[in-house]
This record gives C-alpha cells, structure tokens and sequence, in this order.
C-alpha cells in the first residue's frame, strides 16, 4: 500500500513538472523552432514573400549568389572591419570603466548608475541623440571643438561617418560593466596583498592578478561582442542621412552586411536570398565563435 502511494505521488509530481514546463515548451517551438525551420527551408526557395503558394525550391543557388555578391562581400568585409575597432575598444572601455568604479568608494551607485546608463538608453533614443551631438552646423561635439579652434567637421557625411560610428559604439558598450565589476569585486585581497609582499607594482598586479582573474569574463565579453558586431544594423542606419529613422539608407563606410541583408529582404522582396545571406551570417559567427573558443586555453584562467 505504501509503495502505491510512493508511485501515485511520484506521477503526480511528474505530471505537474510537465504542465509547469508546457508554456515553455510551447513558446519555444512556436517563436522559435518552427521560424527556424521555416527560415532555413525558405532560405533554399525563391520565396518573395508573396509567392509562397507557389514557391520553387532553388538549392544551394541563393547560397552560392551571396559569394558572387560583390555588395554583400564587400559589406561583410565592411564589417569586420568595424568589428575589428569597436569590439577591441568596447572591451577596453569596459574594463577601464569598472576599474575606475572598483576604486570608488563614495558615491559608487550614483557613478555606475551614470556609467551604465549609455548601454540601456534604447537604440533609436541614443541614435537620434547622437545626430544632434554629430550635426555639422549645431552639434554639440563641434561647438566643443570650436573652443579649441577647430573648424567644424561634418561628422554625419561620407568621409567621417565611420568615425561617428565607432563614437557612438563604443559610447554604448558598457554592457559588460556590471560582470567586469563583480569580477574584480570577486578577486581576493589576499592575492593583492601577497603581491605587494613580494614587491609588485601596479601594473604586474594588474596583468599578473587582475587580468588573468577575470578573464573568464572577458572572454564571455569578447564572444558577445563577436556576435553583436556582425549583427550591427540599426546604428548605422539611424546615423545615415535622411529622415525616414530606420529606413535610412547608410553611406558606404557604414553599410553593413546586415544592412544589405534587410535590404533585399525589405526593399526587394528577395526574402530568400535575404535568409540565405543571415545563415551564412550564422556559419561565419560560429566559427568564429568556434576559433575564439579554441585559443582560451592560451589566455583564459579557469580557478578549478
């Protein structure tokens, strides 16, 4: 008789763990493994995104266009070339930033408070707040450089837009303040204080302790920053010339393979090709991911 109950509890509590974990289940498939699917299966189609009654399945052709794309390999270069500058620069910014609030000792929630703000002002805020600091004739950042006698320079046009850019990127990229922070918070002062015994000074406590500490975290930054950078859509968008907020069209510095992507998808409804070029965004993210992953035994301490 007991054993019965044993097993009747025991179905029961098996039974209330599936209906607890149902929603998810449900979600999950329904916003994402089915669009999943679908994407990759359209990706491989002519699909329009008005012929889907009549789609064609096409292979691998949409795939081996994006390669022969010379607008797609260019912006995809375009991008890594971004990347390369605002990622290096995003993780720099971070970490100094939390270097800065771990010495603090009055003050500190008001200063992370302001340091953290640029990373959850939304996206189309800070956009628009950065063209006015970037206009050419009443911006604020030439009014400062006028101070020092510098003409005005015309942040938003062809020739500096990709240095707006960058500005306005690494600005934003306080992110990873908050886990850089509970990293160094998370370092023992013992290690501080026998470094200093030994006659260490700043600097070899920082590569020697600091450093290698949190490196766990700023691999996971890096790996972020990977992900995000070869995503990069909206910021150049809402720095491009015109009036029309996301529907701008960016100049050539600053035109993205994401951009590109949307362009064929939302402005000449090559909704396959458009997928085809987010996966190969995805394989080239991967290994990426997969290379960085590879050489954290060279440069990221784990304590165990």
């Amino acid at each position: 008789m007991a054993e019965k109950r044993f097993w009747n509890a025991k179905r029961r509590e098996i039974a209330l763990f599936y209906v607890l974990v149902a929603p998810f289940v449900i979600l999950f498939i329904a916003t994402k493994l089915v669009p999943f699917v679908n994407g990759l299966y359209l990706s491989l189609t002519n699909y329009t995104g008005y012929n889907y009654d009549r789609v064609e399945f096409v292979g691998v052709n949409n795939y081996q266009r994006v390669f022969t794309d010379a607008q797609a390999m260019s912006s995809l270069g375009r991008t890594f070339l971004i990347g390369c500058i605002t990622v290096p620069l995003g993780l720099i910014v971070g970490l100094g930033c939390a270097l800065l609030l771990n010495k603090a000792r009055k003050g500190l929630g008001v200063f992370r408070t302001i340091i953290y703000m640029p990373s959850i002002i939304p996206t189309v805020a800070a956009g628009l707040m950065w063209r006015i600091i970037f206009n050419a004739n009443e911006g604020l950042l030439n009014k400062f450089l006028g101070i020092f006698g510098i003409n005005p320079v015309n942040w938003l046009g062809y020739d500096h837009i990709l240095a707006a850019l960058v500005i306005m990127m690494t600005w934003g990229s306080t992110g990873g303040l908050l886990l850089n922070l509970a990293a160094l918070q998370g370092i023992p002062n013992e290690l501080y204080e026998a470094a200093a015994l030994d006659g260490a000074g700043g600097w070899k406590k920082f590569t020697k302790i600091t450093l290698p500490m949190i490196s766990p975290i700023l691999f996971f930054n890096l790996v972020m920053g990977i992900i995000g950078g070869f995503q990069l859509y909206a910021q150049p968008v809402l720095l491009a010339p015109g009036s029309n907020g996301v529907l701008n069209l960016p100049l050539k510095p600053t035109y993205t393979y994401m951009v590109h992507a949307y362009q064929q998808i939302l402005g000449y409804s090559r909704f396959g090709y458009g997928l085809a070029m987010m996966w190969v965004l995805v394989f080239i993210i991967n290994i990426l991911t997969v290379i960085v992953t590879k050489t954290q035994k060279y440069w990221v301490f784990y304590s165990d």
